[in-house]
């Protein structure tokens, strides 16, 4: 018996993409968490409540539902100057039952040399004194209709307005 035997036609080999797409992504999504991981680390929460209105518009419980635009009263440190509010930012979070705003001391707090960091209890530091409590805009995507408005702060989150 003889045969003539012919060599097995040799696939090129591939590079599967599933397990290259999944680290690329994993890649990326461990860079945004680090940014906000690092963001979290360097800020820290500032209580709030609605407005009455010093320095600043007060918070209307009449248009609440409708506006796109809450007002917010928190302590002012007096290492800021009045009217600078580019030491907060705003993180607002929605969700079917309720919209949460979560204040944080911005890069530019951080950077400021009049203000020190927040102690081991995570409230702003007395540097001085703190001024009245001043009134902070904080603009919403999309109105709160009837939803109750909490502050992000505290864990558990604070209802701050209810419908």
């Amino acid at each position: 018996m003889t045969g003539t035997a012919t060599p097995a036609a040799r696939r090129p080999r591939t590079i599967p993409l599933v397990p290259i797409v999944i680290i690329v992504a994993a890649f990326f999504a461990g860079m945004f968490g680090a940014s906000r991981l690092s963001t979290m680390l360097n800020s820290h929460t500032v209580s709030w409540g609605p407005s009455a209105g010093i320095g600043g518009p007060g918070f209307d419980r009449a248009t609440a539902q409708t506006s796109t635009v809450v007002n917010v009263e928190v302590q002012w440190p007096s290492c800021v100057n009045t009217g600078d509010d580019s030491w907060l930012t705003p993180e607002v979070s929605y969700m079917p039952w309720s919209v949460t705003i979560t204040l944080r001391t911005s890069a530019a707090y951080a950077a400021n040399p009049k203000c020190s960091k927040p102690g081991p209890d995570g409230k702003l530091p007395m540097v001085g004194f703190y001024l009245s409590a001043l009134s902070f805009p904080v603009h919403l995507s999309e109105p709160l209709g009837n939803r109750p408005l909490l502050d992000g702060s505290t864990s558990p989150a604070t209802e701050r307005y209810r419908p």
